[in-house]
């Protein structure tokens, strides 16, 4: 038994990960040092600390980075929702932090926009990333790049476009829209909340890896989180 352990320990000593993201302040984004930081990678770094894992993280626009994480090898990506469309595409570690809510938000001079419904939404532009889960899901309720939804693959440039009144709406979490305005030094008093998106508002993020990382990898990062989970 005592030789067994310490071959896993010496083989995932000797294996890296590739883990890749998107910029999604406060959970995962590039800091202005240039290094990868925020509260979920915070966590990420605990656990591979815990397995004992040479790892990488690279932050890239959010499409390329669910190209990579499927690709060969030992890849990761989080923080990422598990959807329908997804579900086969990943091994899969749910959830990686607690729930939170998603909202259109606007500009609080922008009092001509008041919406009750999402239907509502589709008269007006709504800036969201390119093949994130909320495309997905809007997508889903008759929305359409080029109509009413305006993809982007940078959260910066959504985020000033939408200052610039080039958008009527930005999906954002309201932990996201305090850190994208804060990173502009901008107040947080600019925007309100116009509609939580409900059906998808509330879900628990995920660790995501590639269909060819080594099972027994994941079943020890994952033993990993909960046992740093359960004592938090």
């Amino acid at each position: 038994m005592f030789n067994f352990l310490t071959l896993s320990i010496t083989i995932f000593a000797n294996t890296h990960l590739s883990i890749v993201i998107g910029e999604w302040p406060p959970f995962n984004y590039t800091n202005e040092n240039n290094q990868i930081v925020g509260s979920t990678t915070d966590l990420v770094k605990k656990v591979l600390k815990q397995v004992n894992i040479s790892y990488s993280i690279r932050s890239y626009p959010w499409a390329r980075s669910m190209l990579i994480a499927q690709g060969s090898g030992n890849v990761m990506i989080y923080s990422i929702y598990q959807t329908p469309e997804r579900f086969n595409k990943f091994q899969w570690i749910c959830p990686l932090s607690p729930p939170v809510k998603t909202f259109l938000y606007r500009l609080e001079s922008r009092k001509d926009l008041d919406i009750s419904s999402l239907s509502q939404a589709k008269n007006y532009r709504i800036g969201v990333h390119r093949n994130s889960s909320t495309h997905e899901f809007l997508v889903k309720k008759g929305f359409a790049a080029g109509d009413n939804l305006d993809l982007i693959a940078d959260g910066k440039i959504n985020t000033r476009k939408f200052l610039a009144k080039r958008l009527d709406f930005i999906v954002e979490t309201e932990f996201s829209v305090k850190q994208r305005l804060k990173n502009l030094n901008m107040s947080t008093d600019i925007v309100v909340k116009a509609l939580e998106l409900k059906g998808f508002s509330g879900n628990s993020v995920c660790m995501a890896f590639s269909l060819a990382t080594d099972k027994n990898l994941i079943e020890k990062i994952e033993i990993a989180l909960r046992k740093i989970q359960s004592k938090s």
